[in-house]
């Protein structure tokens, strides 16, 4: 994550048009990772959510699995502008509501 926020961080000094970032995983379910190499999924980690929060490359787009992540986590990230999209999860109605509830505007992958 760090390399691909430094990429865009540079490539929007660049070329104007870069609008953000959207990072789909690592925080995951693994039982819906599609195309993702399972090594890499993992638990979110507080300096991850600063990592976020302090990504400074535009816009910034996560997607999540609402049951793999702890919902004050979702809360932080969107209060620093962080747009939560829920995906690649195995997630219950509820969970997807709280997620919604907690600061979660989009969905990825929605079947």
């Amino acid at each position: 994550m760090p390399a691909a926020i430094d990429a865009v961080r540079e490539a929007r000094q660049r070329w104007p048009g870069v609008l953000g970032i959207h990072l789909e995983g690592p925080f995951i379910d693994p039982k819906r990772r599609g195309g993702h190499e399972p090594q890499f999924i993992r638990e979110i980690a507080r300096a991850d959510v600063v990592a976020l929060a302090q990504a400074k490359c535009g816009a910034v787009m996560m997607t999540i699995a609402p049951n793999r992540v702890p919902m004050h986590f979702v809360q932080e990230l969107a209060a620093h502008d962080v747009l939560i999209s829920l995906g690649h999860a195995e997630a219950s109605y509820a969970e997807a509501s709280a997620a919604l509830e907690a600061g979660a505007r989009a969905f990825t992958h929605l079947r």
